[in-house]
């Protein structure tokens, strides 16, 4: 019996013994100085009630499971992440969805982990996978209908431009706030953001699969650019804190959602300087786990961090970081923080940092962890958007469509031992368009803001990739390969699409000759996997053939 498994049946045994307590003293009371028998075990009184303490407490910190459902890529190829179970194989998640996903992502479920419905920012879906009663037509209007042709078939475009809450006044309402692109048709024609909208759901409607009972309802109108909307609650009550950049990147509005509704609350501006908002497209913002800390990234602007009061919504201590400009005008970039809100991720293009947030000069914590190495999955990406997951691990995706996510599987740990991977999550299928759920922070008054338990979404699929030395690169027929260590193993040849060409057996050698003169010229992905991989190591290189 492996650690995990002991470990989980030492806690069911510890459940089942918190569970019989209860029993135990519910209907009677004990003197301190009376001893139990049990089994021929004496235990005192005093020992059983501080085990039902222990045990009560551990009942009432049970995880909030409202983020345990992912949704990716379209209709015909959808990928499903329920961090429910400890492993799974996509494969066997799949479903028939009835919407596809552009950037526009965002999923709820109950505090149980039980999904309650999903959207891609023009439609809802509910748990069932079917249009919710009235879910069609959400961000509704000229752009919809001219440029993206009235068709939700490919999701609603934006990052960070959809979100969901739970109505502090009523348990079973949520609200989806949303942003609608307008289209001016004039001589100039152009899409902007002026309004931030909400779509009321009632799940207590329809036989509890929910039901939308208003839609596209303004409650605040600005310049908006496209993204970096986000929430979390405020202290000690159900209300929200609701965050929203301005057009020109250099003024954050908040906005207070409470039982009366929404309200205005503040306005904070971080400098003089106005961006184009087009430059930082596809930047983020994010608050820290614990609540303490908000951070904004852009590639033009660098990092600003703010310790965040959730009390009263207040922002102090700034700390910031400075980047060199982008020279593309689409400087696409991503943040996001450690489970123990003490270091900070920034990806920008091809570039991975890690910040410490303990240095009081943020720049002397600053650590590069890696660079995209460029292999494409099949296309060309980079570090586009990045999501903690209730697991612990970091999962990064590339803008584009692909087979893998990057992940960073011990995101607390300060530079490389963070164990960050790149495509070490393989997806079942070819999964469009890189996005991410955008949740609020769930878990911030929890003591453990993740699980570790759960061992991996893709069982023992997550891998460590290492370099493969592999020459004459470029190769006209005979690709020498060196082996690491003289390990046993098989060598996989695969095409941009991800499809084996072939395989090769290794037995016990350092270095392997390989015919490549029956490929076509082009680009080719070559690795090794070992015989016995207890490491679990894949060592991989990119391999151009040429007939020149």
């Amino acid at each position: 019996m492996n650690f995990l498994k002991k470990a989980r049946l030492k806690y069911f045994k510890f459940r089942l013994i918190c569970r019989d307590i209860h029993l135990w003293t519910k209907p009677i009371g004990f003197s301190k100085n009376i001893n139990l028998e049990v089994e021929g075990v004496s235990m005192k009184v005093s020992h059983i009630i501080m085990l039902f303490f222990a045990c009560s407490v551990q009942l009432l910190q049970a995880q909030n499971k409202q983020d345990y459902h992912w949704f990716f890529g379209n209709a015909e190829t959808s990928t499903h992440f329920d961090f429910n179970k400890e492993t799974f194989d996509p494969q066997s998640n799949s479903h028939q969805q009835k919407i596809s996903f552009d950037r526009n992502n965002a999923s709820v479920s109950d505090k149980n982990g039980n999904l309650l419905f999903y959207t891609n920012g023009c439609a809802v879906a509910d748990a069932s996978h079917e249009i919710m009663e009235n879910g069609d037509s959400i961000n509704a209007g000229a752009f919809f209908d001219e440029i993206w042709e009235g068709d939700c078939y490919f999701g609603y475009p934006g990052k960070q431009d959809v979100l969901i809450l739970q109505d502090p006044n009523y348990e079973s309402g949520y609200y989806l706030i949303h942003k609608t692109r307008e289209y001016n048709q004039g001589g100039n024609p152009q899409t902007f953001t002026k309004y931030l909208k909400y779509t009321y759901i009632d799940m207590t409607l329809n036989n509890g699969l929910g039901a939308v009972t208003e839609k596209n309802k303004i409650f605040f109108e600005s310049n908006f650019p496209y993204g970096f909307l986000s929430a979390i609650k405020a202290k000690d009550s159900e209300s929200w804190w609701i965050t929203q950049m301005k057009d020109s990147l250099n003024l954050l509005h908040v906005i207070e959602l409470n039982e009366q509704g929404f309200s205005i609350k503040d306005s904070l501006l971080l400098g003089e300087e106005r961006i184009d908002t087009f430059r930082s497209y596809g930047s983020e913002v994010r608050f820290s786990p614990d609540g303490t800390k908000f951070a904004y990234f852009t590639k033009e602007r660098g990092l600003w961090l703010y310790d965040f009061d959730r009390t009263d919504a207040s922002f102090s201590n700034l700390r910031q970081i400075s980047f060199s400009k982008p020279e593309s005008m689409w400087a696409f970039s991503s943040v996001e923080f450690s489970p123990n809100s003490e270091l900070l991720y920034l990806m920008s293009g091809d570039s991975l940092w890690q910040v410490d947030l303990n240095e009081a000069i943020l720049s002397r914590g600053l650590e590069l962890i890696d660079v995209h190495d460029d292999v494409p999955d099949p296309i060309d990406g980079t570090f586009f958007t990045s999501a903690l997951g209730p697991d612990c691990r970091i999962y990064i995706r590339e803008g584009n469509s692909s087979y893998s996510m990057h992940v960073i599987n011990k995101p607390n740990e300060k530079g490389k031992a963070c164990e960050f991977v790149q495509r070490g999550i393989k997806l079942p299928i070819f999964t469009s368009t890189g996005s991410f759920p955008n949740f609020p922070r769930y878990r911030v008054d929890d003591v453990d803001k993740c699980d570790p338990t759960i061992t991996s979404i893709f069982g023992e699929a997550v891998y460590f990739r290492k370099d493969l030395m592999a020459y004459p690169n470029p190769c006209i027929d005979i690709l020498k390969v060196d082996i690491p260590s003289n390990e046993s193993g098989q060598l996989f040849l695969f095409d941009l699409n991800g499809r084996m060409i072939k395989s090769f057996t290794v037995e016990r050698s350092d270095k392997v000759d390989i015919d490549l003169s029956f490929l076509e010229s082009g680009s080719y992905s070559l690795e090794f996997v070992p015989k016995d991989n207890q490491e679990r190591l894949v060592w991989t290189t990119r391999v151009i053939k040429t007939s020149l």
